[in-house]
């Protein structure tokens, strides 16, 4: 029968960096200058990037960053209030699930959303 923190420390030590036991608590992915997705009782999703985690941890604040073709490629709602988004929100982590935003997948240059035909390419 072995020590647990002796068998804890051996497990550690064998990890690769970056890469955590289920000894360790992890690390929130919801950071500054994440990008992710919020939702929109109007358009569903929307993009938007973490502006600054609250000190509670249970809300973010976001900045809504709509893309370069979004008045092209985008049908307007045309319920009322729609036509006020507003760019800046703070959120409930409580509201997605995991007390996490979705996050983007995008191009190496930071900000061109990946296109895929098929979600398995991602």
């Amino acid at each position: 029968m072995t020590n647990d923190s002796s068998y804890e420390s051996d497990l550690d030590s064998t990890l690769s960096e970056g890469q955590y036991s289920m000894y360790d608590e992890p690390k929130s992915r919801m950071v500054e200058g994440a990008t992710v997705y919020i939702r929109d009782q109007f358009y569903s999703w929307i993009p938007a990037t973490i502006e600054s985690p609250e000190d509670d941890k249970k809300t973010v604040k976001v900045k809504v960053s709509l893309p370069r073709d979004w008045e092209e490629q985008t049908v307007k709602s045309t319920l009322r209030g729609s036509q006020n988004m507003k760019m800046e929100r703070v959120v409930k982590l409580s509201d997605y699930k995991n007390d996490e935003l979705p996050l983007q997948n995008l191009e190496k240059d930071g900000v061109t959303a990946v296109g895929k035909n098929d979600i398995a390419d991602l």
